[in-house]
């Protein structure tokens, strides 16, 4: 028998085995419980993205009336304001500058192996974005599985708006879930066993961040669909007697939530 046969057998064998062992009840209470988990995070992660979103036009909105309250009052008191405007802009431009230098800095101090770890969770993070968006140019990826369905399907209320990546998420979680409940009975499968191990806990330990990155990917497509800087751009299916203005405006809306929701999952589950 030669390799590639006895492979095939084994792997056969192997998953027989595991099935065989499957208890219904058990995978029914696992199955329930994984969505029920699943449909929790997705809920309470993005409850916390939607305040945190809130807060954030909040507190930028209260910023820029106390900026634009008292810069306005430096103006009627100092003469020489505007010619200071140059000053003020290097001076901030700097401040920002400073603020990069020092993560720089930071991540400069850290250990070799700390920085291993933050360059494999970036480069998952890009992965899943770049997959999940569509490559280097955006085009394609997830969302433009609709046109599998026809042209007249394309850019739906559902493909092009964070239902998709909700539903994805959630269907994401529960796969991780069910994954974990199994985890001990893959020490019965002698060959795959610690190799499907080993991907469960690599998937585990990063959920959020692969979720983060799909998100962020689906973001940047609902971006570039929107158009903003085009004339005509190929409106949402299905929607009829809105303007242009009005279908760019949906595809940017939802871009700016897909973004949030990525930037929540990035904190993580503890945050």
């Amino acid at each position: 028998m030669n390799k590639t046969m006895m492979n095939k057998d084994i792997l056969k064998e192997e998953v027989t085995l595991l099935l065989n062992k499957v208890d219904r009840e058990r995978l029914k209470r696992i199955l329930k419980s994984s969505l029920y988990d699943a449909l929790k995070v997705t809920a309470a992660s993005k409850g916390r993205a939607l305040a945190g979103m809130a807060g954030s036009i909040f507190k930028g909105a209260k910023a820029t009336g106390g900026f634009i309250a008292k810069e306005s009052w430096k103006a009627v008191l100092d003469r020489e304001y505007f010619s200071k405007v140059p000053q003020r802009v290097g001076s901030f431009t700097g401040e920002k500058i400073n603020l990069v230098k020092m993560a720089s800095s930071n991540f400069a101090r850290l250990e070799a192996r700390e920085k291993a770890t933050v360059a494999v969770d970036a480069g998952i993070f890009f992965f899943f974005m770049l997959i999940s968006g569509g490559g280097k140019d955006f085009e394609g990826g997830i969302p433009d599985q609709d046109l599998k369905l026809g042209i007249g399907k394309h850019r739906n209320l559902f493909s092009h708006t964070v239902l998709l990546p909700l539903t994805l998420e959630v269907a994401a979680r529960f796969i991780v879930g069910v994954a974990r409940e199994y985890r001990d009975d893959l020490s019965q499968m002698k060959y795959l066993g610690g190799l499907l191990e080993e991907i469960i806990d690599f998937v585990d330990s990063r959920e959020d961040l692969i979720i983060g990155g799909m998100w962020a990917g689906i973001s940047i497509h609902l971006l570039k669909d929107a158009g903003i800087f085009q004339k005509y751009i190929k409106p949402y299916s299905g929607l009829s007697g809105l303007s242009m203005n009005t279908h760019k405006s949906i595809f940017l809306g939802n871009s700016f939530l897909a973004l949030f929701f990525s930037g929540e999952c990035i904190g993580g589950k503890n945050k």
